[in-house]
């Protein structure tokens, strides 16, 4: 009956995933919907100070609350019959409680789909008009549930959140961008102290022998001699603390490890990602004709879709066939640096 109004989901269709539990699965769609409509039929016997009455089943009155908290009174819609009493915890009144004359199929045998549709038209009519008076609410969460936290246009406070993050990392931080430049030239000595308390590191920059290196330099505005030189410089600096990293190796365990990995394909952001599980990310897509350390920064969290999908596109890069390692590449080109 609302079919022409919105796009309907039935709650047991498509939800459920392999290993996820009842209330993970609630929990992750509730940001999936703009609106809410639960059917409260008494099918429960409670007794309550000494009064026996009949009630909705707790786990309706459960999601009732999910769904309120979530996307407000005014979105959620709670049909219940006419002819019994609906009695609600006090914590979840206000919500819209629309009430229809319920055939009762085991009085009447001859209840079918029609005699429901008739006695449901009053309440679709309500949640119709609503529906119809707001706007989409998922468009305001398109930004919240993947998980964008901040956009920085200011390039030194941007600069001052990654270099924070760089501080509070725990297990792993992954830098990837034509030569991190950005990076590791101010906070050398922060990245030194991860390694000591056991964070690994990858870098993943631009291979400087790269056909994407002119393309790169003139959408940056800049030379290809002055970008591959920057490489080149930047690249000695990694290399530093890669040897870092290893001579502290033999004086502890639990020191942190340094990878460094050329990709070879057409640069299209800066990344900042810090404990890949639970951690937070920085993100900077390039623009054509636009150097790039004025470009927005935006930080997302890791659990969110956004840098779910931008991360995965790094692994890929990362582990691609025409990737090579440091060693690799400097055993190619032993006069590099």
């Amino acid at each position: 009956m609302l079919a022409s109004d919105a796009r309907l989901t039935l709650w047991n269709e498509g939800h459920f995933r392999s290993g996820d539990g009842f209330l993970e699965t609630l929990v992750r769609s509730l940001d999936e919907f703009d609106f809410a409509i639960l059917v409260a039929t008494p099918d429960d016997s409670v007794l309550s100070r000494g009064v026996s009455a009949l009630t909705p089943r707790d786990n309706v009155l459960f999601e009732l609350g999910l769904f309120m908290g979530r996307l407000g009174r005014g979105r959620t819609f709670l049909v219940h019959p006419k002819q019994h009493e609906l009695r609600l915890p006090s914590d979840l009144l206000g919500v819209t409680t629309l009430s229809c004359r319920w055939p009762d199929a085991t009085a009447d045998r001859r209840a079918g789909l029609q005699d429901f549709m008739s006695a449901l038209g009053a309440a679709c009519d309500t949640i119709r008009d609503t529906i119809n008076g707001w706007t989409e609410m998922s468009a305001h969460h398109a930004l919240e549930a993947p998980g964008l936290l901040r956009c920085y246009t200011n390039a030194t406070e941007a600069q001052a959140a990654i270099g924070k993050a760089i501080r509070a990392a725990r297990r792993s931080i992954l830098l990837m961008a034509t030569n991190l430049a950005y990076t590791p030239a101010l906070n050398v000595a922060e990245l030194q102290q991860r390694i000591l308390e056991g964070v690994d590191i990858r870098f993943l920059i631009l291979n400087p022998h790269s056909q994407h290196v002119e393309t790169t330099a003139h959408e940056f505005m800049i030379s290809a001699p002055q970008l591959r030189e920057e490489n080149r410089l930047h690249l000695r600096s990694l290399i530093d603390l890669q040897h870092f990293s290893l001579a502290r190796e033999a004086e502890s365990e639990l020191v942190g490890g340094v990878q460094i990995r050329f990709y070879d394909a057409p640069p299209r952001m800066r990344c900042y990602c810090f404990d890949h599980q639970d951690g937070t990310s920085f993100f900077v897509p390039y623009l054509n004709r636009t150097p790039s350390r004025p470009l927005p920064v935006f930080e997302v969290s890791n659990h969110g879709a956004i840098a779910r999908r931008y991360l995965s596109s790094i692994e890929n890069l990362w582990s691609a066939p025409d990737s090579l390692t440091a060693e690799t590449f400097l055993k190619q080109n032993p006069a590099y640096l």
